[in-house]
């Protein structure tokens, strides 16, 4: 894990992220953190941009929650494997 200092989400250059887990893979950077996963393009360093994301929420007998950080993660093929610490696992597919 990696503390990221806070900066404005709304800049798809930036990483506002408090506990978060990174992994990269070809052109891209997967970052996960506390809302879900987060897809950098990272193939033109001096031009990063945000290409996907994802917001999980768990609808738990109509009690919406947001799971634990992801604190580590994994790809294997078009998936990606990420562990929520106390939360569990959860299964992301690229495309």
């Amino acid at each position: 894990r990696q503390k990221i200092p806070s900066t404005d989400r709304r800049n798809d250059k930036s990483l506002a992220l408090l506990d978060q887990s990174i992994m990269a893979a070809g052109s891209y950077l997967y970052v996960g953190d506390t809302l879900g996963l987060q897809v950098l393009d990272v193939s033109n360093p001096l031009d990063t941009r945000l290409v996907g994301t994802t917001n999980v929420i768990i609808d738990i007998e109509g009690c919406a929650f947001r799971p634990f950080p992801i604190v580590d993660m994994a790809m294997d093929g078009p998936f990606i494997y990420a562990a929520a610490g106390g939360g569990g696992m959860m299964v992301f597919v690229t495309i």
